[in-house]
């Protein structure tokens, strides 16, 4: 069994030409986003609301999540940036892009923020545009015994990216 992992397009420049999952995924787009991770010092939990920011995609808590070790003087969040405003920035300075979304989840929380340490990632692939129709089992598979596996396939799109993964991974490690 071959299984590969990897975003649609550098996935279908892997597959053998002519094998029957080149044109189930030949298609899909995925988009780039920067993804802002943050440590904050703040005894009482923020009040963010991104829900009407144009170029935030999401703040997500990670420091409430199951499994997160409380430290009730730190919290952890992620802040997505959204598709049309990653796409137009793709190419920026990172320190640009960093001050930028830095001072959005400050005017967003309406309070100064004590950051102790900010991470900046660009993802090239990171959000689906489209994906493949009728895939009911968050993977792709062949006579040939190769298996596709991504958050791309995940059939419930309303999880994002690293469960999404997860869950397709988990699913071809259950049919092999």
């Amino acid at each position: 069994h071959i299984v590969i992992a990897t975003p649609p397009q550098q996935t279908y420049d892997l597959l053998p030409k002519g094998n029957s999952l080149c044109p189930l995924i030949e298609h899909i787009k995925m988009e780039p986003q920067w993804v802002l991770l943050l440590a904050v010092r703040s005894s009482t939990e923020l009040k963010i609301d991104s829900a009407q920011h144009p170029n935030i995609k999401s703040i997500s808590p990670e420091h409430v999540k199951r499994g997160a070790k409380p430290d009730d003087s730190v919290q952890y969040y992620q802040v997505q940036a959204g598709e049309e405003w990653s796409q137009e920035t793709i190419n920026w300075e990172r320190t640009r892009v960093e001050s930028y979304l830095l001072s959005e989840f400050e005017a967003l929380c309406e309070q100064k923020i004590d950051i102790i340490v900010s991470h900046l990632h660009r993802w090239l692939y990171s959000l689906p545009s489209n994906t493949p129709i009728d895939n009911k089992e968050n993977y792709l598979t062949c006579s040939e015994k190769i298996h596709l596996s991504g958050d791309y396939l995940a059939t419930n799109q309303s999880r994002h990216g690293l469960e999404c993964a997860y869950l397709s991974g988990i699913s071809v490690a259950k049919q092999i």
